[in-house]
């Protein structure tokens, strides 16, 4: 039998399918402009399909009470950078439809769709009193970041420190868009503060318990 789903999610569906088909697009008349936009094209053509299932329609409904999917809805469609909170860039806007689907089915087949990056600032997070500073952060990307604090790394990827400073971006843009901490975009030195209402799903997530600590340090590469 399937699963009856909402109005309100079956609309949010429909306005993010309709966002991504405007930005691949605006993508393709770029293209046709001379700019090297190809591989953008081809990615929200991807979003597009990829929200467009029956399943995702699914995923949405279980998590519009949980994180701010309307916002992710609201802005997707925007092409113009200029827009800066109001805009999202083609590399978050894939970290939030895999986190919306993780968030739905919160296992370790949801928590396998998200990238090691975002899982590793994400995690450390968490093992931090649900806070992480901008070194912390980028601390969890690279092994060339120096990390001054006390903060406690349970995972660390071994990037660049460019791509460190570019996924960190991105992580930051999921966080902020989906509600899961409050950020101002652009804004430099911030802490990763995970909001308190979105902890426990979290945590579920990464199969941690309310308390739970490891002595082992996961190497994402």
């Amino acid at each position: 039998m399937s699963k009856r789903i909402s109005k309100i999610a079956l609309s949010l569906q429909a306005s993010l399918v309709a966002a991504f088909k405007t930005r691949a697009a605006f993508c393709a008349e770029r293209v046709t402009a001379g700019y090297p936009e190809q591989g953008q094209v081809e990615r929200f053509t991807r979003y597009a399909k990829t929200v467009e299932t029956a399943n995702y329609a699914v995923a949405i409904d279980a998590v519009k009470s949980v994180v701010s999917v309307d916002q992710f809805a609201a802005i997707a469609a925007n092409c113009d950078k200029a827009a800066k909170s109001n805009f999202v860039a083609v590399y978050a806007a894939d970290k939030i439809i895999k986190m919306i689907q993780a968030l739905a089915q919160r296992d370790l087949n949801g928590l396998a769709k998200i990238d090691p990056y975002t899982a590793s600032i994400i995690n450390n997070a968490l093992y931090n009193n649900n806070a992480l500073s901008r070194d912390g952060q980028l601390a969890s990307l690279s092994r060339r970041v120096d990390l001054n604090t006390n903060e406690v790394m349970k995972s660390r990827a071994g990037v660049a420190l460019s791509t460190a400073l570019t996924q960190k971006s991105s992580t930051s843009e999921l966080a902020r868009i989906l509600g899961l901490a409050d950020l101002i975009k652009g804004a430099r030195n911030q802490t990763l503060t995970l909001d308190a209402a979105k902890v426990a799903q979290l945590r579920e997530l990464f199969k941690l318990d309310a308390n739970e600590q490891t002595d082992e340090e996961v190497e994402t590469e």
